[in-house]
């Protein structure tokens, strides 16, 4: 997580940002939570356009020229293998002196995983996490993920903590995560 150092209140909720610093050590991160005045980055951000260009082309410049070329109409299959690989929190976030932070309170879940998925997935008397369009027979299977983008007929027997998983012309079947 990156963690926002919270400064003076310019607005009702909204504060200037003295600091930002993306995936500190464990222990500068505990030296944060104890301080007080550190949120952790959920990664919701929000800019003006300009704001985030000149952002860029300050602290990221070869990265501003790809982003300039592309956005004129250029072939960015050519370039963005080429592109370093950095997040935004580290290219920018944490050089900018311009941002500000939104406190803000609410439910999130970071769907990187299957198991994320998993969780926020309506489930059936047996467990088995179910979004598809098509028809479905389950067959003494419980505790699956089955997601399918398309009609197609799933069928599942006697099948235990799985993930099966249709997009497309694709299918991944595997056991839980």
């Amino acid at each position: 997580y990156g963690y926002i150092n919270a400064g003076e209140k310019i607005a009702p909720g909204i504060y200037k940002v003295n600091a930002f610093k993306e995936k500190p050590d464990f222990e500068t991160a505990q030296h944060y939570m104890m301080d007080g005045n550190y949120w952790w980055n959920c990664g919701i951000f929000v800019w003006q356009v300009q704001a985030i260009a000149e952002a860029f082309q300050k602290y990221n410049p070869s990265l501003y020229e790809k982003l300039e070329s592309w956005a004129k109409g250029g072939d960015y299959t050519l370039d963005f293998e080429k592109c370093e690989k950095i997040s935004i929190d580290y290219a920018v976030m944490e050089k900018a002196d311009n941002v500000a932070v939104k406190q803000a309170s609410f439910q999130w879940n970071d769907l990187g995983t299957l198991g994320a998925l998993y969780e926020i997935t309506m489930k059936d008397f047996h467990e088995n996490a179910i979004s598809t369009q098509g028809k479905l027979q389950l067959e003494e299977s419980d505790q699956n993920l089955i997601f399918c983008d398309d009609n197609t007929e799933i069928r599942l027997e006697k099948i235990k903590n799985c993930a099966v998983i249709k997009s497309g012309k694709s299918l991944l079947i595997t056991t839980k995560w």
